[in-house]
């Protein structure tokens, strides 16, 4: 192909006739059928009008013999992108650049090379281009908005910081710059700046409008007003069947199991990457099941708290247990000794989706677990791919993750009951106690004395040490009118995250600061210490404590609850339940105020009910390990039983 038959052909394509193009294409190819530069220009024609297969088959050829040019194999991996084919693509932009070289590759592919290896998840190549592109220009935008997004997903938000300022100094109204440095100021715990840039974003474009994070994020800073102003626009979002970026923070703003699945089942869409081919194995064939626990959060975590003695007692006769990281911390320490509780703990810290689940694939999973849901940094991706036979969302998320990709729900005979099965998602396991798994040896402090917290040693204590994000107006107003009750009492709280002044926004509505405590956050270990000097632990609604709330258990706390509908109502209903505290769980906010003043008015009472809840010795008890293992193994094995016709689960209690 000469020079003048290539320009001719190529402002056909531009001007999309497409006909005469492949005619002229054609008569060249009938001339010399190994001309590599036609082959690669059929293959355009074919990408245009979407004839993939043969836009596939003519850019490997144009490869294959030798072209020397770039553009064949970005085509190609471009392709292979489109058709789900995330690690092929990736070795083909690789395989291009090694081939001309990097010192060769021309600058206008910059740009191009950097977005595909973000589009790829391949962060590390990302941050090459990207810096690449900004050497020859240093004002780039996209260059600089993919940088910083690179460096957010491999948690090193003060660099991405520094690169978004650039940004916005470059370009103020930028939306998507303002949208990804808010999501870096939440890492950063910076959230009051981190509201007002997702605010920015929201009003420079409507399309980076995420109610449902600003609620949440409101609610930290104990912002009511606009806690409950974005809460009402993320609610007609859901009723308006539109996807909605982040379902989580609705959690703590509505108690209506059919809102929750429907933002759930909205927010899943983004994350179905359309992959037809599973990963894993179609039947199971072997003596033990293995089974695969996925998280980032194997470090000081609750959920790493919670999950490490289940883990370490499975019964290795039945199961093999691997433990899945897909956090970017590599070469970093895991919660100490949780990564020694399973046979194997993997990093599978692969930047592309498609090449963590081959990882994951590759151990032959019969059971997945998923412990992030849809919380931060999870990668829900990953289980587009099937790597598991049978999947499962557990633990770490407090409802339906709305997924079509998740086959099951582990929760139990309180938080799951059969007429709430129909809102979610996933066939629901039903465990006959707490399905919360707990870990009786964790470290406690050294005991110290109320006056070490600032708590008076004569009042009545009432304690509530949940994240911010989960108190509402009406909460606080119940909490007022209780202590209006109870006249030598104290409500104990923890400090804001968010840097809010607690006691002055407490202040302002009615609670005086000689009727709060606040404390700083702590060490693990010297917060199970403290939490003993309450009296009683007052749970939020519409979202209660679950970690929390098993904290205060093993202090020998009980927590007064009100439980909803949601899931997310009911976990510390479920942990009172099952110590043997039933009398502490509340249906309404009046039976909640009521037993708050009897605790109060009748403090005998509970040293009986702390006897109680510290009897780790009950067989259905939140802290009887053994028993929470042998309820969720039967279930797994149920699982593998029922896998050709999956259905709900019900575990039946073996004690009685």
């Amino acid at each position: 192909m000469t020079n003048e038959e290539l320009e001719e052909i190529q402002q056909l394509i531009s001007a999309e006739a497409f006909e005469r193009a492949f005619e002229k294409t054609q008569g060249i190819l009938s001339k010399n059928p190994n001309d590599a530069t036609a082959t690669f220009v059929r293959g355009l024609i074919y990408e245009r009008t979407d004839n993939l297969d043969a836009a596939e088959n003519d850019f490997i050829a144009a490869i294959a013999s030798g072209v020397d040019m770039f553009n064949p194999f970005f085509h190609l991996a471009s392709l292979q992108s489109r058709k789900y084919q995330v690690t092929q693509a990736a070795i083909t932009l690789h395989q291009g650049i090694e081939f001309l070289g990097q010192q060769n590759i021309p600058e206008e592919w910059f740009d191009k090379l950097s977005e595909s290896f973000v589009r790829l998840g391949q962060n590390q190549s990302a941050i090459f281009w990207s810096q690449k592109k900004l050497e020859v220009d240093p004002e780039n935008i996209d260059a600089l908005h993919r940088l910083g997004l690179c460096f957010a997903v491999l948690q090193r938000p003060q660099d991405a910081l520094q690169v978004y300022q650039k940004a916005l100094s470059i370009k103020q109204d930028d939306a998507r710059i303002h949208f990804n440095l808010s999501g870096v100021l939440r890492q950063l715990r910076e959230l009051k700046a981190s509201l007002n840039h997702s605010e920015m974003a929201a009003r420079l474009d409507p399309r980076y409008a995420d109610p449902g994070n600003l609620s949440m994020v409101a609610g930290s800073l104990l912002d009511f007003d606009r806690q409950e102003r974005y809460a009402a626009e993320g609610f007609n979002k859901i009723d308006a069947g539109e996807p909605i970026p982040q379902p989580f923070g609705y959690f703590f703003v509505t108690d209506c199991p059919d809102t929750i699945q429907k933002g759930n089942q909205l927010h899943s869409q983004m994350y179905d990457l359309g992959v037809q081919r599973k990963l894993a194995r179609p039947i199971y064939n072997r003596g033990k099941i293995r089974i695969g626990y996925l998280s980032a959060d194997f470090k000081t975590h609750a959920t790493s708290f919670l999950i490490e003695e289940m883990i370490r007692r499975h019964d290795r006769s039945q199961f093999e247990v691997f433990g899945f990281d897909f956090s970017h911390r590599a070469g970093q320490s895991t919660h100490e000794g949780i990564h020694t509780a399973f046979d194997e703990f993997v990093e599978v810290m692969a930047d592309s989706h498609e090449d963590t689940a081959q990882r994951i694939a590759a151990y032959d999973i019969d059971i997945l677990i998923d412990l992030k849901g849809y919380t931060e940094n999870c990668r829900p991706q990953i289980l587009s791919y099937r790597p598991g036979r049978i999947q499962v969302n557990f633990l770490g998320y407090p409802g339906t993750m709305g997924n079509k990709h998740i086959d099951y729900f582990i929760g139990d005979t309180i938080t799951t009951p059969p007429h709430l099965h129909e809102f979610f998602q996933e066939h629901v396991v039903e465990l006959p106690c707490c399905y919360q798994p707990n870990n009786p040896n964790r470290k406690v402090g050294a005991t110290t004395g109320r006056s070490a917290h600032g708590l008076p040693t004569d009042a009545f204590v009432f304690s509530c040490f949940n994240h911010h994000w989960k108190y509402t107006r009406e909460q606080v107003v119940v909490w007022k009118h209780i202590l209006d009750q109870c006249p030598e009492s104290v409500l104990w709280v923890m400090e804001n995250v968010g840097k809010t002044d607690i006691g002055q926004v407490l202040a302002h509505m009615g609670i005086p600061p000689s009727r709060c405590v606040v404390s700083p956050l702590t060490q693990p270990e010297k917060h199970l210490e403290r939490i003993r000097h309450a009296n009683v632990f007052l749970d939020t609604y519409p979202c209660g404590a679950h970690t929390t709330a098993s904290d205060s258990i093993l202090g020998g706390v009980p927590v007064l609850n009100r439980m909803g509908d949601a899931f997310h109502t009911r976990v510390s209903a479920s942990i009172m339940a099952h110590a043997s505290a039933p009398e502490f769980i509340c249906t309404s906010t009046e039976e909640y105020i009521e037993k708050a003043i009897t605790c109060y008015q009748t403090p005998e009472v509970l040293s009986e009910v702390n006897t109680k809840i510290l009897d780790q010795t009950q067989i259905h008890h939140p802290y009887n390990i053994d028993t929470t293992t042998k309820a969720i193994e039967i279930g797994f094995k149920k699982m593998i039983d029922m896998a050709d016709n999956m259905q709900s689960i019900k575990v039946d209690p073996w004690w009685s």
